[in-house]
């Protein structure tokens, strides 16, 4: 759906990377995808806290790996900082890979 590149030092500097995606399915479900996903690919898996996810998780500190951050939106909300909402039926991601943290 789109891509943003960008430079920035931590987190609460800007992610290097930003990918937005719409993925069938409910948040939840697709959040927990998500996260077997990064586990799968050599991220440490998140604690879940007691309310669980929520709406995303940050992954702990994964050496040789950038810091990942998930978060899904739920259908008919918008990205944060964009003027584009998740169509009906989907769930909307936005995956960021911060580097220098």
């Amino acid at each position: 759906m789109a891509e943003r590149r960008s430079g920035g030092t931590g987190l609460v500097g800007l992610p290097a990377l930003v990918v937005l995606t719409v993925r069938p399915g409910r948040a939840d479900e697709v959040l927990r995808e998500q996260i077997d996903a990064a586990v799968s690919a050599g991220y440490r898996r998140p604690p879940r806290p007691p309310s669980g996810y929520g709406a995303g998780c940050l992954f702990p500190r994964t050496p040789d790996l950038p810091v990942l951050s998930v978060e899904v939106i739920a259908e008919g909300e918008h990205f944060r900082g964009m003027n584009v909402f998740v169509p009906e039926g989907r769930t909307g991601v936005a995956v960021s890979l911060y580097t220098d943290v």
